[in-house]
C-alpha cells in the first residue's frame, strides 16, 4: 500500500504555486515633462489617455504623451527579436510609411499584397505601399536596407545572391508566390526561386508618412500608427493609408509618441562645444546620466533624459526646422554636493535671451523658450558665487518640440 501511495504522489500533478500575475492591461505612461504614471489602461485616443491606478482614474492629454510601455513586456527582446532557424526565416517587409513587419507568409498578386504575421493575423495591403522585402536576413542589415528601401522607389529592383555574390537587377515585379518571384526582364517573364532572393525593392509613389506614434510588438514588428484607439483590450489603428489593424494590448511592448515632433538634446550632437575650466580640471558633458553613471537627479526628482554640464561650458545646437519651443528643468545635480552655484543662459542666433541663477538643494526650475524661426540655440553654464565648486547643472528632459 505504501508503494502505491508513493507512485500516486509521483504521478499527481504538482500543486500550483501562488503567483502574482500582472494584468495584461497594466501600463506605464511617461509624459514629455518626465512624469510617470502606472496603472491599467482604460482609454486611449487622439485626445486623452486614461489610467486607473490603485487610488483613482486619471486622464492626461494625449499630446503630452512621450511613451506607453506595457508592464511585463520584454522591450529588448522585441527590439531585436531572435532569428529563427534558416528554414523558417520570415520575410521582413518595409512599408512606404516606415512600418517594418515580419511575415510568416507573403504573397503579391493583382496589385495587392497578402501578409500573414506571426500572430496569425492577415493583412491585405495595396502593392504601392510595399517599399521593400528582405529574405532570410538577420537584424544587423535591416537599418541599411531600410534606408535604401525608403529613399529609392523609382524602379523594381532585385538583389539576387549566386555563389555568395550579390547581383542587382532592374525590371518589373509581376507577382510573388510560395515558390518564386515572377519578374519581367527585357520583355520576358522569369520565375526567380525565393531561395535566390536577398532583397526586393518595389517602385511606388510618395505617400503621406505622418503618424501618431510608433508601436513595437512582441513579434518584432514596428508599426507607424495613426487613428489610434483602445477598446475592449485591443488597440485599433491604421497604417498608411487606410489599412486597419487590431492588436491585443498583451502583444504590445511600447508605444512611442515622440516621432519627429520631439528631439531630446542628449540625442543630438552640439555644433559647438567650448569648455573653460576655472582651474586645470576638464569636466566633460554627460548625457542621460551623472558622472557616476547614475540617473540625473535634482532635489529628489529623477530625469530619464537630459544633459549634465559643468561650468564654464558653452554648447550650441542647430534648431532649424519647424521647432517652436525649447523646454528643460534646471538644477544642480544631487551628487555634486551642497555648494553648487551657477548661472545658466540661453541664447538664440548669437543673442542672449534668458538667464537663471541655479543653486544646490533647490527644486528644479522649469524653463520654456520660444525658438520658432531660429537657427542656432546656445546654452551656457557659467561660474556663480562659489567659483566652480559643485557647478554640475542638470538640463532635465531638455528637448526641442514642434
Amino acid at each position: 500500500m505504501f508503494r502505491l501511495c508513493t507512485l500516486a504522489c509521483l504521478l499527481a500533478a504538482p500543486a500550483s504555486e501562488s503567483t502574482t500575475s500582472t494584468p495584461t492591461d497594466e501600463v506605464q505612461v511617461t509624459t514629455i515633462d518626465g512624469r510617470s504614471l502606472r496603472g491599467r489602461l482604460r482609454r486611449l485616443d487622439a485626445e486623452v489617455v486614461e489610467i486607473e491606478t490603485k487610488e483613482k482614474r486619471e486622464q492626461l492629454p494625449a499630446h503630452d504623451l512621450l511613451s506607453l510601455d506595457r508592464i511585463g513586456a520584454d522591450i529588448a527582446a522585441a527590439s531585436e527579436p531572435m532569428d529563427p532557424p534558416e528554414s523558417a526565416k520570415p520575410t521582413t517587409i518595409l512599408l512606404a510609411d516606415g512600418s517594418r513587419l515580419r511575415a510568416t507568409r507573403f504573397a503579391l498578386a493583382d496589385q495587392e499584397a497578402t501578409i500573414t504575421l506571426a500572430s496569425g493575423q492577415t493583412l491585405r495591403v495595396p502593392r504601392e505601399l510595399i517599399a521593400a522585402l528582405l529574405f532570410g536576413e538577420g537584424t544587423n542589415a535591416i537599418a541599411r536596407w531600410q534606408r535604401r528601401g525608403l529613399a529609392e522607389r523609382d524602379a523594381d529592383t532585385l538583389i539576387v545572391v549566386r555563389e555568395g555574390v550579390s547581383h542587382e537587377i532592374t525590371g518589373g515585379v509581376n507577382a510573388l508566390d510560395e515558390e518564386a518571384l515572377h519578374f519581367s526582364l527585357d520583355g520576358e517573364e522569369i520565375p526567380v526561386p525565393k531561395e535566390r532572393l536577398h532583397a526586393v525593392y518595389l517602385k511606388g509613389p510618395e505617400i503621406d508618412v505622418r503618424s501618431q506614434a510608433s508601436l513595437r510588438d512582441r513579434d518584432g514588428n514596428h508599426w507607424r500608427v495613426r487613428e489610434l484607439t483602445f477598446r475592449e483590450g485591443r488597440l485599433h489603428f491604421a497604417i498608411a493609408p487606410e489599412v486597419a489593424v487590431e492588436l491585443p494590448l498583451e502583444r504590445t511592448v511600447r508605444l512611442d509618441f515622440s516621432g519627429d515632433r520631439i528631439r531630446f538634446l542628449s540625442d543630438l550632437d552640439p555644433t559647438v562645444v567650448q569648455h573653460t575650466p576655472f582651474f586645470d580640471v576638464v569636466w566633460p558633458v554627460h548625457r542621460d546620466q551623472n558622472a557616476r553613471g547614475e540617473a540625473l537627479r535634482v532635489a529628489g526628482q529623477a530625469f530619464g533624459k537630459g544633459l549634465l554640464v559643468h561650468s564654464r561650458t558653452v554648447l550650441e545646437f542647430d534648431v532649424t526646422g519647424d521647432y517652436r519651443v525649447f523646454e528643460a528643468a534646471l538644477g544642480i545635480e544631487e551628487s555634486a554636493g551642497p555648494f553648487g552655484d551657477a548661472m545658466v543662459r540661453v541664447g538664440l542666433d548669437g543673442r542672449q535671451l534668458r538667464e537663471w541663477r541655479i543653486k544646490a538643494g533647490e527644486a528644479p526650475v522649469n524653463i520654456s523658450v520660444e525658438i520658432a524661426g531660429k537657427q542656432r540655440m546656445t546654452l551656457e553654464v557659467d561660474f556663480g558665487l562659489g567659483l566652480d565648486v559643485g557647478d554640475y547643472v542638470v538640463f532635465g528632459n531638455a528637448r526641442i518640440m514642434k
